[in-house]
C-alpha cells in the first residue's frame, strides 16, 4: 500500500490533555507509514493495547527488548495516531498508589479504511462500532492482562523459532460457544449445567507436535472453591474443561485428543489455591499454573521452566510436561 500524505500532529511544547484531542487547526502534515499500519492491526487483532505492548510488539531492539529511545518513538506514532482519530484512547485504572495511568488504545473511525484496504478484511471483518470502545475497567483490566500473555507468547514463539498456528480470544470463544452447555457433577453429586468460556485458545508448532492450550488468566477476583459449585468459581470451571475433555467434544471441535489448560495468576499463594481445587475437583492432569511475575520475566514463557504442574514441579510448555 502505498504512504500517503495525512494531517500530522506537531506536538507542541505546551502540554496537552491526557484524553482529549488537539484541534485540527494546529496540526501540520505527517506520513502515515507502514509501522502506523501494523500499530492499527495490533490493536484491531488484540482489541486494546497499552504503549508498552505495542512497544514490545512493533518497536524491539535487536535482543528483543525495548530501548527508551524506540519507546518514544513508539509513544509519539502512538500521539500522532490519537490525534488524527485513528485510534481511542483511555487510561488504565490501577490503584491509587501506583502513579500515572498507564494508556490503553482501542480502534478508532479512521482506522477501518485503512485496515479494510491494506488487509483485504471487510467492514463486518473489523465489526467495530463507536460503543466497543466504551469497556468497564474491570473487563478491561482483564483483557490487558490476557493481551500481556498473548504478547509473551507471540515474542516468544519468534525467539525460540516456533510456530503459534492459532490463537482466538474470548470474545470469538464467547461469540462461538454461548449457547454451549455442558453438564458437570460437583464432588457431592450434584449435576449442574454451566456454559464454558475460556479467556484464550492457542496452538504452537514445536519439534514435530502440535502442542494446543485454553488460557484462564486469574486476577483473584474470583472465588476459588465454593460451598455448592453453584456460583461462578473457580472450582466449577475446572469441572467444565474436565467434563467438556471426558464428554469427547473437546476431542470433535478442535481436532486433538491432548487438551491444557493454562492458569495463571498474581501471586504464588493463589497459585497454591488453585492447585488444590484442580486436585479436589480431579483436573490436575490437565492443569499447568504459573504466576505473571514468572511469565514477564522468563527467557521466554513457551521455553522456560515456570509451569507448574500436580507431579512434576516446573517444567516448560513444549518439552517436558505431558498431555492428557
Amino acid at each position: 500500500m502505498p504512504n500517503v500524505m495525512l494531517p500530522e500532529n506537531q506536538i507542541t511544547k505546551k502540554r496537552t490533555p491526557r484524553l482529549q484531542r488537539v484541534a485540527t487547526s494546529t496540526l501540520n502534515q505527517f506520513r502515515l507509514t507502514d509501522r502506523d499500519i501494523e500499530i492499527l492491526y495490533a490493536v484491531y487483532t488484540h482489541r486494546a493495547l497499552t504503549t508498552n505492548q505495542i512497544g514490545t510488539l512493533l518497536f524491539p531492539s535487536a535482543g528483543g527488548e525495548v530501548r527508551s529511545e524506540v519507546s518514544s518513538r513508539c509513544r509519539r506514532r502512538l500521539q500522532y495516531l490519537y490525534h488524527h482519530g485513528y485510534l481511542h484512547r483511555a487510561e488504565l485504572l490501577k490503584s491509587l498508589h501506583d502513579g500515572s495511568r498507564p494508556f490503553v488504545y482501542l480502534l478508532d473511525r479512521q482506522s477501518i479504511p485503512i485496515l479494510v484496504q491494506k488487509y483485504k478484511l471487510s467492514a463486518d471483518e473489523v465489526n467495530w462500532r463507536p460503543h466497543h470502545n466504551r469497556i468497564g475497567s474491570l473487563f478491561l483490566n482483564h483483557l490487558i492482562a490476557c493481551n500481556d500473555f498473548r504478547i509473551a507468547v507471540e515474542v516468544a514463539v519468534q525467539k525460540d523459532e516456533y510456530e503459534l498456528a492459532q490463537w482466538i480470544d474470548e470474545s470469538t470463544l464467547r461469540r462461538q460457544r454461548r449457547k454451549e452447555k455442558i453438564d458437570i457433577t460437583t464432588p457431592s453429586g450434584i449435576r449442574r449445567q454451566i456454559t464454558l468460556i475460556p479467556d484464550g485458545y492457542f496452538q504452537i508448532n514445536a519439534n514435530g507436535y502440535c502442542y494446543p492450550h485454553f488460557l484462564e488468566v486469574d486476577m483473584g477476583t474470583e472465588t476459588v472453591m465454593g460451598s455448592d459449585f453453584g456460583r461462578k468459581d473457580f472450582a466449577r470451571k475446572l469441572l467444565g474443561y474436565k467434563a467438556y475433555y471426558e464428554s469427547g467434544r473437546y476431542t470433535a471441535s478442535y481436532d486433538s485428543t491432548a487438551m491444557r489448560v493454562l492458569i495463571v495468576t498474581n501471586s504464588v499463594r493463589r497459585l497454591i489455591n488453585l492447585m488444590k481445587a484442580a486436585e479436589m475437583t480431579k483436573s490436575s492432569s490437565f492443569c499447568m499454573f504459573a504466576v505473571f511475575d514468572d511469565v514477564m520475566v522468563a527467557d521466554t514463557v513457551v521455553s522456560s521452566p515456570i509451569w507448574r504442574t500436580d507431579t512434576e514441579g516446573r517444567v516448560c510448555l513444549v518439552t517436558d510436561a505431558n498431555l492428557v
